[in-house]
């Protein structure tokens, strides 16, 4: 025969298991961010580092026409900013070696000065994306692959 406090003990533990069971999948997204960021997957910044709200898609679509981006180039540089940065201005993102990528696009400090613009510079939106249509000037979509998912 089993006793009540074995039969409340086992309740409880089904009760945890379900719980576990419907709360693993919605609690692992927030811990393997991360982990897919150290591995290149298609989201690699960490959003905790951004500090002012999002920009509108239509506010980043005329920003990117203003920065010189040719039409068709648009809705995927749309895409790639919302990737990089959840279309915030100000987000930033440091590496595992200790370099640092900012703003709407995630402009790498090695292109800050090649772009002649300082960190600072370059929370401005219009010419985080002036230096970004440099970079893709110069290299396509390449820079932001791990936006973009497999060719």
């Amino acid at each position: 025969m089993v006793s009540p406090g074995k039969t409340q003990s086992a309740g409880l533990w089904l009760i945890l298991v379900v719980l576990l069971a419907v709360c693993a999948p919605i609690c692992r997204a927030d811990t393997e961010s991360p982990d897919k960021a150290a591995k290149g997957n298609d989201r690699p910044n960490d959003y905790r580092q951004v500090r002012a709200p999002s920009l509108s898609k239509t506010e980043v679509r005329r920003i990117l026409k203003k920065a010189g981006f040719p039409a068709k180039a648009i809705p995927k540089m749309l895409r790639i900013a919302r990737c990089e940065s959840a279309l915030s201005a100000t987000a930033e993102h440091v590496n595992r070696d200790g370099s640092a990528n900012f703003g709407l696009f995630q402009i790498h400090e090695s292109n800050w000065k090649d772009c002649q613009f300082s960190k600072a510079e370059l929370a401005d939106p219009l010419n985080n994306a002036r230096c970004a249509y440099r970079i893709w000037q110069r290299q396509g979509y390449a820079a932001w692959r791990n936006c973009l998912g497999k060719p």
